[in-house]
């Protein structure tokens, strides 16, 4: 049963580089998401089959939390049939917890916002 799982998730042609989409996400993403937004249907603009799970890219991780918040809201997929319950929630968990990761990685190599100089009146502020 292992070797079945561990095929179906080595046969998602998700276009992955440094960090891979967690196991139960793929599976689930394969099954409930890739009939609709994939390289021929590309639904709503977007391509899971092409999207990289590179979170260390600031652009795709903002792709990926936009996917997590319209799946968590159920907005994605659709129809409620196509995503039990459960399986929204572990969906949601792994990715929840991959961009956690990824964001906290990001504050503690960056800080939490770009530097810049201080005006004169901030600098006097900040001396206060």
């Amino acid at each position: 049963m292992k070797w079945l799982f561990a095929a179906c998730v080595a046969s998602i042609p998700l276009v992955v580089s440094a960090r891979e989409l967690p196991p139960e996400a793929s599976l689930l993403i394969k099954q409930s998401c890739f009939e609709c937004h994939n390289k021929e249907t590309t639904e709503g603009g977007l391509d899971l089959t092409a999207l990289s799970f590179e979170l260390n890219d600031r652009a795709v991780r903002e792709r990926w939390v936009r996917i997590h918040d319209r799946v968590k809201n159920g907005e994605m997929p659709p129809n409620a049939d196509d995503l039990p319950r459960d399986s929204r929630a572990g969906l949601v968990k792994s990715l929840k917890f991959a961009i956690h990761d990824a964001d906290l990685a990001d504050i503690k190599a960056n800080g939490r916002g770009p530097l810049r100089r201080l005006n004169r009146d901030e600098y006097e502020q900040n001396l206060r």
